[in-house]
């Protein structure tokens, strides 16, 4: 998915936390959240409502009923399709029956606060594995596809000179039974060096920092994938840190590439000194605060992430941009189409994209072609797509009910790129979604006679922090097979016309 010069460039917009309780250290009150006793000074009433705000299914991310109920210093959640429970009575045991549940915040006696809130916004799977096979693949949202040779500079106020910090993807090595990734953080002593691996939901995990290595039973979050107001986690100074907004903003960087306004940033702040630091969708770290300092901000000055430039390489486009040579979408040209059928709860529904014409974009002179897409008939979306001198097809300018966003042409997001492998970034869409590869190489078998596919890719689409999600899943010669706006709503792809021929 894409950055300051000076602190001043810099906006940190903090929203508001919608519960009133600040977990952990239950500082603000004796009364806990919104949903009733046992939370914030006290040790929590017997079988009274603990939870204020949200919880949400981990698979589906729709919102979920039931009730956090606490008894003593247990708790446990009803309402699910199995059952949920935290035990924190001094044993450091944390209890997930069933792989659900995002509180956004809970309200639990003092002192318990530090264990309880980082560990409960993450459940550990039914079978126990935290990671998978190679959890050294990073798709997490905001360091989509950190791989050995990264390296980000840093400087103060993010000036060209001055004091230097810098973040560099060293190795890849088997550490405590699981891929991972080793990182140097730090001046030209490199003071501080991390293990990281990305567990099965997307968060990025510490294995160790500076040798010293934590409990494998519940390794400390460094970044998560869904994000929520008050959760702790560790930043790479090596302090403890809650979430106090998933969508601060920052301003226009030609240095990151943001061409706009950017408000779809992770901002965090420090419990001890209150230090904010900021981490903007496939940009990275985007503002952090050295321990020590004075009242500088250290900004990104260059780098590589995910192996390309930081805020995404440039694209170049030349006389043929509005003809597509893209593998997943050959020869595609006006009067093209493509059917979806509706699926679970879309049934019966029909999706429908059609190449209505080719145009000169005003701002470039890009020749780019312009498709819109109907749902029964009703337009949603209108892109202008054109290929680059790579073969990535590339949306110059989109539509979305009544939002028309025109992206810097030489950044634009990445509709299909001529390549896939996990945790690629893709851009940032005007509704402030973004886009990585999830997986690579799938099979999938078409519903509708199409047939068998081989190396299908899975482009992940996320908004709202992450708690909104869809997924494209693209197979060459075919483009979108299926679209899954959730696990019980999709689109699946039933006929078509590519390069003028009917399928």
């Amino acid at each position: 998915m894409h950055f300051p010069r000076k602190l001043a460039s810099l906006s940190l917009v903090t929203l508001a936390c919608a519960c009133t309780a600040k977990l952990p250290d239950g500082t603000t009150g004796s009364g806990g959240s919104s949903g009733g006793g046992g939370g914030g000074g006290g040790g929590g009433s017997s079988n009274a409502p603990s939870v204020s705000g949200t919880v949400y299914n981990s698979k589906t991310l729709l919102p979920l009923g039931g009730v956090m109920v606490q008894s003593g210093n247990n708790f446990s959640f009803s309402g699910l399709d199995g059952s949920y429970a935290i035990d924190i009575d001094g044993t450091d045991t944390i209890k997930f029956f069933d792989d659900i549940v995002y509180p956004s915040a809970l309200a639990i006696p003092l002192g318990k606060g530090n264990q309880l809130r980082d560990s409960s916004v993450v459940p550990i799977p039914i079978g126990g594995e935290l990671f998978d096979v190679d959890s050294s693949i990073i798709t997490n949202r905001y360091l989509a596809g950190l791989t050995v040779g990264d390296l980000i500079s840093f400087r103060e106020d993010g000036l060209l000179s001055g004091a230097e910090v810098t973040l560099q993807v060293t190795n890849r090595e088997f550490n405590h039974g699981i891929w991972a990734l080793r990182i140097r953080w730090g001046e030209d002593t490199w003071a501080n060096h991390f293990v990281i691996a990305e567990d099965v939901f997307g968060n990025i995990r510490l294995l160790e920092y500076n040798s010293i290595v934590v409990d494998m039973n519940h390794p400390p979050i460094l970044l998560p994938e869904l994000a929520t107001i008050g959760q702790i986690l560790i930043d790479l100074w090596g302090q403890s840190c809650q979430v106090v907004s998933t969508t601060a903003t920052i301003t226009p960087s030609a240095q990151l590439g943001i061409a706009a306004l950017f408000e779809h940033c992770l901002q965090t702040q420090t419990l001890a000194t209150g230090i904010h630091e900021l981490w903007g969708p496939g940009l990275g770290l985007v503002a952090t605060k050295k321990v020590g300092a004075g009242n500088d901000y250290f900004l990104p000055v260059s780098g590589i992430l995910g192996g390309q430039r930081l805020g995404g390489e440039l694209a170049a486009y030349d006389s043929s941009s509005a003809t597509s040579t893209n593998p997943f979408l050959p020869g595609l040209i006006v009067g093209d189409s493509l059917v979806w059928s509706g699926t679970g709860q879309n049934s019966g529904r029909i999706r429908n994209l059609t190449v209505a014409g080719s145009t000169y974009m005003s701002n470039s002179s890009i020749a780019a072609l312009i498709l819109v897409t109907t749902e029964d008939f009703v337009p949603v979306e209108t892109l202008w797509l054109a290929e680059d001198t790579r073969g990535n097809l590339r949306i110059l300018q989109e539509v979305v009910g009544f939002l028309t966003t025109t992206f810097a042409w030489d950044r634009a997001p990445i509709w299909c790129p001529l390549s896939a492998t996990e945790g690629l970034h893709l851009g940032v869409r005007s509704n402030g979604s973004s886009q990585e590869i999830e997986h690579v190489g799938l099979e999938l078998s078409s519903n509708f006679g199409l047939g068998d596919f081989l190396n299908v890719h899975e482009v992940e689409i996320e908004a709202d922090g992450g708690f909104e999600k869809q997924e494209w899943l693209w197979a060459v010669a075919r483009g979108p097979l299926q679209i899954n706006e959730s696990t019980i709503a999709g689109w699946e792809l039933s006929s078509g016309r590519l390069a003028g021929v009917d399928f």
